[in-house]
């Protein structure tokens, strides 16, 4: 494999493209360590021999010799993925052990949801530098969005994609947050931010452990916001 000093990692440049099963494929990346075996085929043969092969969960394909296939072990998820600009190299994965069946999701009452440590491979085609519970309302009111992608790059960044999403295409991300949204709507002109005072009682209900109700004081009325532990989002009232 390329030494050390020809991997290095740039924030969100790989671009990845979704295949059935939940995988995923890019051009010009690398995983570090974790061969398993390697066998010289051509590189649209490469994910194939992985995905009959026991034990190997993830790829790098490379010129080497011809074409060399590394299959390799272990969990792998698109954050650890490394740059790699030389040998024509293309990556991918077959599955994540740490996927979205592993995810803890948390659902709104328009059918939306999210989740913590999680993200969506690839179709960002906008962002914005907002904190983590900003993220879902940007992506509503951004024309076109679907789901979403926040981390802490930049101090904060929502990554917005369009296209159809599954929990099942999700991946583990430590320290992000993704979700999808239903439906997207104009950008209006925002309102203050509210003021929420979290002295107050709130309510807590059995399917949703992890999902508190709290009223906030916004333009002189009370509002309410579902919030979990990064996100928040308005809740009608009753």
């Amino acid at each position: 494999m390329a030494p050390p000093s020809s991997l290095h990692m740039v924030a969100r440049d790989i671009a990845w493209n979704q295949v059935a099963g939940g995988g995923a494929w890019a051009l010009n990346c690398d995983w570090v360590g974790s061969d398993l075996s390697n066998v010289k085929v051509s590189g649209d043969q490469c994910g194939s021999k992985c995905s009959t092969t026991a034990g190997c969960t993830h790829f790098t394909w490379t010129n080497l010799n011809g074409g060399t296939c590394w299959m390799k072990s272990g969990a792998a998820t698109a954050s650890q993925a490394v740059v790699k600009t030389n040998d024509g190299a293309v990556c991918g994965y077959i599955k994540s052990d740490a996927g979205g069946s592993a995810i803890s999701w948390n659902y709104g009452t328009d059918g939306s949801y999210w989740g913590l440590n999680c993200d969506w491979a690839g179709q960002d085609f906008a962002s914005s530098q907002v904190s983590g519970a900003q993220c879902g309302q940007e992506c509503r009111n951004k024309a076109g969005c679907t789901h979403f992608t926040w981390t802490n790059y930049n101090g904060g960044t929502c990554w917005m994609k369009n296209g159809n999403v599954n929990q099942n295409q999700a991946v583990s991300k430590d320290s992000a947050t993704c979700g999808t949204v239903v439906g997207s709507t104009t950008p209006t002109q925002p309102d203050p931010p509210a003021q929420v005072n979290f002295s107050l009682p709130c309510a807590r209900t059995s399917k949703e452990p992890n999902v508190h109700i709290f009223h906030a004081a916004r333009k002189n009325h009370l509002i309410r916001l579902r919030c979990g532990p990064s996100l928040c989002y308005p809740f009608p009232n009753h």
